[in-house]
This record gives structure tokens, sequence and C-alpha cells, in this order.
């Protein structure tokens, strides 16, 4: 029954230990990991930010952020 699809709404995701962000961070564009084609995952933890076995996120010149818990939107909106 596609009604019964379109009713059914998606959890919303979380973030957790072990995830790994990719943000842009225009204010310290020098902190910003490039963007390149990722092929394994080596390039993605070289390419973006971990969450950390705490909920954090270590951003040089910037410090720690809890993320852990937070869905994307959050994040965004407390970074942006």
């Amino acid at each position: 029954d596609y009604a019964t699809l379109f009713k059914t709404q998606q959890p919303i995701y979380r973030l957790s230990p072990g995830d790994v962000l990719s943000i842009q961070l225009w204010a310290y564009p020098e902190i910003t990991p490039p963007v390149n084609s990722i092929s394994n995952e080596q390039s993605i933890q070289a390419n973006g930010y971990p969450i950390d076995q705490s909920g954090y996120i270590q951003f040089p010149l910037v410090g720690r952020y809890k993320a852990s818990g937070k869905t994307l939107a959050q994040v965004n909106r407390e970074l942006h």
C-alpha cells in the first residue's frame, strides 16, 4: 500500500562516535580539510572531522564541539 509508505516517517539520523563529517569552516579556510574523491576509509578520515568516542569533534584553533546525539541540521545551525 503506497499510502502507508508515504505516511511512515523515517527516523531522523543522530550523529554518533565514529561518524566523520565533512565541514566547511568559512571563517577558518586554513583548517578546512580539502574535498577530494574518496576511495577508502583512510581517505575519509583524512578529509573530514571524526566524532571521537566521547562524542566530540576536535577542530584545530577552534576547540572541541559536542556533536554526538545531534542531527546534521542541529550541527549546521550551531556551527553556522
